[in-house]
């Protein structure tokens, strides 16, 4: 089933401002647990962890982003047009290969 793309500007279909409710909250959280957030993510999301409803909520918020980072990133990296060799750069251009008749 083919899933729906949510507009422009837009976070899972709603307005950024109802997903994102204190932007950089759950950062100064991560940070002031000396974590990163992906870290900190991680212990707050473990099973029996005593964090708040909040917390949980936003710390699934930020493994969604991450995902959706490292998706971007990949597919990014798949457009690309593979590195150059260090003779082509020290000539300062690529040089392009034409077919052969």
């Amino acid at each position: 089933m083919a899933t729906k793309k949510a507009r422009k500007g837009t976070l899972f279909g709603k307005p950024r401002e109802e997903v994102i409710k204190h932007p950089g909250a759950f950062s100064a959280k991560a940070k002031r647990a000396h974590m990163s957030t992906d870290e900190y993510a991680n212990k707050v999301l473990k099973e029996g962890s005593r964090a708040s409803a909040e917390t949980k909520k936003q710390a699934a918020l930020a493994k969604a982003f991450k995902t959706m980072r490292e998706k971007k990133l990949a597919k990014k990296s798949t457009r690309s047009s593979p590195p150059a060799t260090d003779q082509e750069l020290a000539q300062g251009y690529k040089k392009i290969s034409w077919p052969k008749d």
